[in-house]
């Protein structure tokens, strides 16, 4: 029997180091057992490509989150913190807290109880991180990690935690970890979407200047396209909702590149640079607009509008970068519709439904600016832009998270972290998924160590001294039990 149990052994280690050599499996198992209790296959799903994804009842989150300089620690094994975690959600959509728990003298306990009910690691890998990002299609769940291998750098075997690995594992905990593309450059350089249309998930990578698709058919992941090696702008389609169907825009890829002398030259292009579009579907490229004047730079799709900053330049006089929004990108006039007559900071395309325009930052201030030339501030400040909805904008301004109305000036902004201590230093650390706000909250411990965890706000739900709904998400590391309560 000992020399079955062996050959068993030496054929399963065997299968594993096979798997990883042809499939990238990180593990031939999850190394947990197997969810009884999941959401169905076609369950909706919200938050995509956000630090918390609801699927059903469920909510799938990173539970804390680590700076690269913090990366290794959690390489090494200390990965349960800002690893992957799900819990279950009560028919209201939100977490319920454990029992109280009280000393012998009375006193109420501040350690494990002040977690949630219902929640379970999924797997331990780091994913609260500067690239974080979860996406949910079918029964798997694929996530950005920091990469885990060495390679050799300057001639030195390099740990290569600046690169991300793309990876997937099942959302029933019963496969191990898949790793599906690893970029070629630093993370700080890199970015990634995912979608799915027609039955068919892409993951699109813009990594560097490099811009790939890679395909996932029936959950069975496919060769990859690179798509261009020079892009030098990309908008990456959004898919937040899956019962929201992609745009027509965002069927395609808009990206631009350099003028090639050997692709252009016959074109009579020397100057400005090249609109293209690549179709997901078709895996085909196309020129979208090249005028050898025009240099364009994507920004984003919004709804039907496809926003670009154009700088133009004819008779050696070069006018400033403007904004743009194409409803057509292929026949809309030459210059398409302008918006504004300067560059921004930042910006987000307003709801065409209401008004084509932009809500614009220039670093002090946010503003509305319409395409019928309607400008006022929206906000006096500096702006880290998050999210519209209908007629609101979301952002952060002095590390909070503010809702204000852009209907018109002077309206009255909300602060729904005023009394919380929030880690929104990027737009990536925060979530607006509906009536829930999703953030990351900043911990300190008895040893005034810093750590952040996730923390969920339902903006319709006050308890009965009038306090906005906001409760931690998640399970808190030892390290950081609170020996006395807090606010």
């Amino acid at each position: 029997m000992a020399k079955v149990s062996n050959i068993i052994k030496n054929l399963t280690l065997g299968l594993c180091i096979v798997l990883f050599a042809v499939f990238g499996f990180v593990g031939c198992g999850s190394g947990f057992s197997t969810f009884k209790d999941n959401p169905s296959k076609n369950d909706v799903v919200t938050g995509n490509g956000t630090l918390a994804v609801t699927k059903g009842n469920y909510l799938y989150f990173a539970n804390g989150f680590v700076g690269y300089e913090s990366v290794t620690e959690g390489l090494n094994g200390n990965t349960e913190y800002a690893s992957l975690y799900r819990v279950k959600l009560d028919e209201n959509g939100r977490v319920v807290n454990n029992d109280v728990q009280y000393d012998e003298d009375g006193n109420e306990i501040f350690d494990e109880t002040q977690g949630i009910k219902n929640v379970d690691i999924l797997c331990k890998k780091i994913v609260g991180f500067e690239n974080l990002g979860l996406f949910i299609f079918g029964d798997y769940i694929y996530f950005a990690t920091p990469n885990d291998q060495k390679s050799v750098v300057d001639g030195v075997l390099t740990l290569r935690t600046d690169l991300i690995d793309i990876c997937r594992t099942k959302i029933d905990r019963s496969s191990g970890v898949e790793k599906i593309y690893t970029t070629e450059n630093e993370a700080s350089s890199c970015s990634y979407t995912m979608v799915e249309d027609d039955g068919e998930v892409s993951l699109i990578v813009y990594d560097g200047q490099k811009l790939v698709v890679k395909k996932i058919i029936n959950e069975k992941i496919q060769g990859q396209t690179v798509v261009a090696e020079n892009v030098t702008s990309c908008a990456l389609p959004k898919y937040e909702n899956s019962s929201v169907s992609l745009t027509n825009l965002d069927k395609d890829i808009y990206y631009t590149r350099n003028i090639d002398t050997n692709l252009d030259s016959e074109k009579g292009l020397t100057a400005g640079n090249v609109l293209m579009k690549f179709n997901i579907k078709t895996l085909k490229t196309s020129i979208v607009r090249a005028d050898g004047k025009t240099s364009f730079v994507v920004k984003q799709t919004n709804g039907k509008y496809l926003f670009v900053e154009e700088t133009y330049t004819e008779n050696g006089y070069t006018c400033s970068s403007y904004i743009y929004a194409f409803e057509n990108p292929e026949t809309d006039s030459v210059r398409g519709t302008k918006i504004t007559s300067k560059s921004y900071t930042s910006f987000i395309g307003v709801n065409p439904d209401l008004n084509l325009g932009v809500l614009a930052s220039d670093g002090s201030n946010l503003y509305y600016i319409g395409v019928d030339k309607t400008m006022f501030t929206v906000y006096s400040g500096s702006v880290t832009l998050l999210k519209v909805v209908g007629s609101d904008v979301y952002f952060i301004a002095d590390s909070n998270i503010y809702k204000i109305s852009y209907k018109s000036a002077g309206q009255t902004e909300t602060n729904y972290t005023a009394s919380s201590s929030p880690y929104a230093e990027n737009s990536k650390y925060v979530c607006i998924n509906g009536d829930k706000i999703y953030y990351l909250k900043t911990y300190t411990n008895a040893n005034s160590e810093t750590s952040y965890y996730l923390h969920m706000i339902d903006v319709d739900y006050f308890d009965e001294d009038g306090i906005m709904y906001d409760n931690f998400v998640g399970v808190l590391m030892e390290k950081d039990y609170l020996t006395e309560e807090t606010e």
